[in-house]
């Protein structure tokens, strides 16, 4: 015998088919921030209550018949990574539009992002609607171009390592209130930290590469600074490529780390 929670949601496919369709259509619009529950009303036996507990008791709870297409969602990312910071594995799933705020969206694919822990962490249930704070949808993203830049702050104390710190940089054609967003959502999801920690890696390997295969200057900046060319040319926005570009121009970086005489 079937349940009725399961009788509700086959009854309710065109529901969620039509609701999809305007998640869709909103987001392609960049105008996500509209949406409200009159958006995407379902049948009242399945209330806000009833949808976020399908998507946390059978969705995301592991060794449930659905849990397969969780995984296959949270898996969908670029190398199965996080589709905010593009750093960090993807580990959970992020609600674009927070459940407890549209309950009604909580199985939505379209509103289900791939997420790492950090930034799922400080996304919390933040919901921001305001012109230059609501966030950037990952799949619904305008053309931003290059946005992300980095410097490298290298101590006169050579037992302290350098530091590599990345900011958001986006070109004022974009308008302020697109530029604003970037960085607003590079704030609110701790970017600075999240893919400074993965530059950390990074950096040791380029350090190690620098030691033992250049001596001189000039050599060793241009095989940085082809480095991040490469990169930047497939992902303007590239980590890698940035942190390549950052200590193609740091003179102190590169002396610091060239084979010994």
């Amino acid at each position: 015998m079937r349940s009725p929670t399961k009788e509700a949601v086959l009854g309710a496919l065109a529901h969620f088919d039509a609701n999809s369709h305007t998640y869709r259509g909103l987001a392609e619009a960049d105008r996500l921030h509209l949406l409200t529950d009159e958006h995407v009303p379902l049948p009242a036996d399945l209330s806000h209550q009833i949808m976020r507990k399908l998507y946390e008791q059978r969705l995301a709870r592991p060794r449930t018949p659905a849990y397969p297409i969780y995984e296959q969602l949270r898996n969908s990312g670029a190398g199965r990574r996080c589709a905010y910071c593009r750093a960090g594995t993807a580990r959970t799933l992020d609600h674009f539009i927070p459940k407890h705020h549209i309950g009604t969206l909580a199985i939505e694919p379209w509103n289900l992002v791939p997420c790492c822990d950090s930034c799922n962490n400080h996304l919390g249930h933040r919901w921001d609607r305001s012109p230059s704070g609501r966030a950037i949808h990952p799949y619904f993203m305008p053309d931003l171009g290059r946005w992300l830049r980095a410097s490298v702050d290298v101590s006169h104390d050579p037992t302290e390592p350098a530091i590599v710190v990345y900011r958001p940089d986006p070109d004022p054609s974009l308008g302020e209130e697109l530029c604003s967003r970037v960085r607003a959502q590079f704030e609110a999801l701790s970017l600075r930290g999240t893919i400074g920690t993965f530059a950390v890696d990074e950096l040791q390997t380029v350090q190690r590469r620098l030691q033992t295969r250049f001596w001189d200057e000039h050599d060793a900046r241009e095989y940085l600074a082809e480095e991040a060319e490469v990169l930047l040319e497939y992902d303007s926005n590239s980590i890698r490529g940035v942190l390549y570009e950052a200590l193609s121009v740091s003179t102190a970086f590169i002396c610091a780390n060239l084979c010994p005489a």
